[in-house]
């Protein structure tokens, strides 16, 4: 009597983690926060794109912190975002 194999059954899945049009949502909202961040809020100075910090996120959300501060007039601010 034979042994009947068993068949080596693959699947393969295709998951979408983010559409293009999320993406695209995410990069208008960050470059928006990165703009805020860079423009203090007490004297109006614009920054180089350099100033402002890395965006950190809070633990458990969806929702990023940027601090920020003014080298004209020592205002320091954060902007917060959510994904």
């Amino acid at each position: 009597m034979f042994k009947k194999r068993k068949q080596n059954i693959s699947v393969i899945k295709t998951i979408i983690t983010k559409t293009s049009d999320q993406a695209q949502h995410e990069k208008e909202v960050e470059r928006q926060a990165f703009l805020q961040a860079r423009t203090c809020p007490e004297c109006g100075h614009l920054h180089s794109d350099n100033r402002p910090g890395i965006p950190m996120k809070y633990e458990g959300t969806n929702t990023y912190v940027i601090h920020s501060d003014c080298t004209q007039c020592k205002t320091e601010w954060r902007v917060e975002y959510k994904l």
